[in-house]
């Protein structure tokens, strides 16, 4: 049986070693419905679109992707 989530996209850029934050955090993906059958689905859904110029900077922990029930 499918369920009803949403998800964000974030992105919320670290201080480098000693350097200040030169970005500002943004949206990346605005709040998207989807249909899942679990949350752990509608995350891997909500992975695949973390824009391409991003996808170097998860490991970082800078982007973050937020998934709830709707």
């Amino acid at each position: 049986m499918m369920k009803v989530f949403q998800y964000v996209i974030m992105f919320n850029p670290k201080p480098k070693e000693g350097k200040e934050v030169s970005e500002k955090a943004k949206i990346l993906v605005d709040v998207t419905t989807v249909a899942a059958s679990n949350d752990k689905h509608a995350g891997i859904i909500a992975s695949r679109a973390i824009p391409e110029e991003y996808l170097d900077r998860i490991a970082d922990g800078e982007v973050e992707v937020v998934v709830r029930p709707f």
